[in-house]
């Protein structure tokens, strides 16, 4: 394992990856959740970006095409709300066997696709 400290893939070398996971910021800055619970005590870049939480999820679906090896597969963890957005973003990005899982609660919580 190599620990690479990055601005997602800013200081990623030129390589390929059978498989990226990603737990990204993807709340929006106007969610009510923000302030309640345990979230209150995370810092709000880890939580919040823009375009309502999607801006940081479009930018590693669009960039890791670059970073996958064929057949190999990108998994974004994202809120329970966003599953049809991020399916339809990963489509957009034309990857292949989109689909989302659902967590412990039974939220939509992660969609995957394989870049062909």
């Amino acid at each position: 394992c190599k620990v690479i400290q990055s601005d997602w893939f800013e200081n990623i070398p030129n390589t390929k990856f059978n498989l990226i996971v990603s737990n990204p910021p993807y709340i929006d800055e106007a969610d009510p959740h923000l302030s309640q619970g345990d979230v209150r005590f995370e810092p709000l870049s880890a939580l919040v970006a823009d375009d309502d939480g999607m801006a940081d999820i479009k930018q590693i679906i669009t960039i890791a095409r670059d970073y996958l090896a064929t057949n190999g597969y990108l998994l974004i963890e994202h809120g329970f709300e966003q599953s049809a957005a991020v399916r339809h973003i990963f489509n957009q990005m034309a990857f292949i066997n989109v689909s989302t899982v659902k967590d412990l609660g039974n939220n939509d919580r992660v969609t995957f696709g394989q870049w062909p």
